[in-house]
């Protein structure tokens, strides 16, 4: 007959053994964030983008930057 064991703890049992392995851990961590970060982007830059054409550049590339004409917006997306 087989026991149903539930061990205490087992996230803690877990991280305590990937310790070893806290570098890479990290490594995919911070990878999988700036991946989403970066899926992200084109959609927001699209936004920007039709936003700065229609007149409304986005007060925080103007005051960043101050970027107003269009040219410049321009460059600033392509960079």
């Amino acid at each position: 007959m087989q026991q149903n064991y539930e061990p205490k703890q087992p996230m803690r049992r877990l991280f305590k053994y990937l310790g070893n392995y806290s570098g890479r851990l990290n490594f995919a961590i911070a990878s999988s964030v700036i991946n989403k970060i970066l899926d992200l982007m084109p959609p927001i830059m699209i936004g920007w983008l039709i936003d700065s054409v229609s007149g409304n550049t986005p007060t925080w590339i103007a005051n960043t930057f101050g970027i107003s004409e269009p040219v410049g917006i321009g460059v600033f997306f392509a960079v």
